[in-house]
């Protein structure tokens, strides 16, 4: 037991023997109140007052003492995670992890993972941090779309509340109030899905430096989980993974024709569906055919609308000025592909306003894979990610001629 707690509960121990003393008092005072004197009266009233003084000292001295005990806990609960962290980031650990994946070495060392998605009997073996901090870099890197929506590291089952509405201002004079406006919420709540890539053993057997065999585990892993993420963000179903921004309902939709695409008028007409408050800082997201399509596309002045530059760092697409993110058909399909009536083509909006979820814990199994004659490791992480804001987004659908 800690001084403070110690503390705490001799504070607790006083005050109740204080309130027991001025109970007492008070229950003699009416039984005997016809039989003591005037002098005693008063002695056993200034007692009482004497008391209350002195609970009220306690009853301070108890709420300091109780916000120091708290904040000791929560000193000690992050002093043990930093430990936690330091211990996976130990040259012992790391050489530990690297032989259980190769080898399939098990080690007392191995730290395993225990929350509210796994029991004892099936908890994953901890990442060393060094290939946390790895693939947390990696993630930023590789993901184009991944690396603009929101990080989240909140509580699964909880409602995560969302502004869906702007405050607005209105001009007053001196016999007109302005009415009050209230802003209205939503909320979201985010669940446990589980994203799992599975890596052959033979992918990483054959590294001898743990530098080496910690970087390429990164790469693996951050690979195939941003591919599966990004997929995610557009064509999520919600249902044992997240919701898309194409399959999020209330998002703005709008549509056009394959022969509109390119035409100034009707595009500006489609785009422009999307909330004046929601433009500024929101990017395109298309397929590579339908940006070929629209490139070509010029305004009334016959002046192009979209732009290409080339730097040390690629090509930055711009279509009317708004960032253009060229992703692959299974993120958004291209024009040559889409089935009218059914598919969307263009995504424009905020992407800030999605939010992908997820504590960052990634765990390591190992097991057999008979079938393949294999042995396969399987990192596996919780994920799940929703549209924050439904008007910060406009899809377009690709409509029948």
């Amino acid at each position: 037991m800690t001084k403070e707690i110690e503390e705490l509960r001799d504070l607790n121990l006083e005050k109740e023997s204080l309130i027991a003393r001025k109970n007492a008092i008070k229950k003699h005072l009416a039984e005997h109140r016809d039989s003591i004197t005037d002098n005693e009266i008063l002695n056993n009233t200034n007692e009482v007052k004497e008391i209350k003084a002195q609970l009220e000292r306690v009853n301070a001295q108890i709420e300091i003492a109780q916000k120091f005990a708290e904040n000791n806990q929560r000193g000690e609960k992050i002093q043990m995670e930093n430990m936690n962290v330091e211990k996976t980031r130990s040259m012992e650990y790391r050489q530990a992890f690297m032989k259980y994946v190769q080898r399939g070495i098990n080690s007392d060392l191995l730290e395993k993972r225990t929350d509210e998605y796994t029991t004892t009997s099936t908890a994953s073996t901890v990442i060393p941090q060094t290939i946390i901090d790895e693939i947390i870099k990696e993630s930023k890197v590789q993901g184009n779309i991944l690396s603009k929506v929101r990080k989240l590291n909140v509580k699964g089952g909880v409602k995560f509340p969302t502004i869906t509405v702007l405050p607005t201002a209105s001009w007053i004079d001196e016999d007109t109030p302005s009415d009050r406006k209230k802003l209205s919420t939503g909320s979201v709540t985010f669940s446990y899905y589980g994203l799992e890539v599975k890596i052959a053993q033979s992918l990483l057997s054959e590294y001898v430096s743990i530098d080496a065999f910690e970087r390429e585990f990164a790469i693996l892993a951050v690979e195939a989980m941003t591919n599966a993420k990004e997929i995610a963000i557009f064509n999520g179903t919600g249902s044992g993974q997240p919701t898309g921004i194409l399959t999020a309902s209330g998002v703005t939709e709008a549509t056009i024709t394959s022969a509109n695409l390119v035409k100034y008028d009707k595009f500006i007409s489609a785009i422009g569906k999307l909330k004046p408050a929601y433009r500024s800082g929101a990017e395109f997201a298309m397929n590579s055919a339908t940006w070929d399509a629209i490139v070509g596309m010029v305004d009334v002045n016959g002046q192009p609308v979209a732009r290409v530059n080339y730097g040390l760092n690629g090509a930055d697409y711009r279509l009317f000025g708004y960032p253009v993110n060229i992703v692959e058909a299974d993120r958004i399909k291209g024009v040559d592909t889409a089935v009218a009536g059914t598919d969307y083509i263009i995504v424009l909006g905020q992407f800030n306003k999605y939010a992908i979820n997820s504590n960052g814990n990634l765990g390591v199994y190992k097991y057999r894979d008979e079938d393949n004659n294999q042995d396969v490791t399987k990192v596996l992480e919780f994920v799940d990610g929703k549209v924050l804001d439904t008007n910060a987004f406009l899809r377009i659908k690709l409509a029948n001629a």
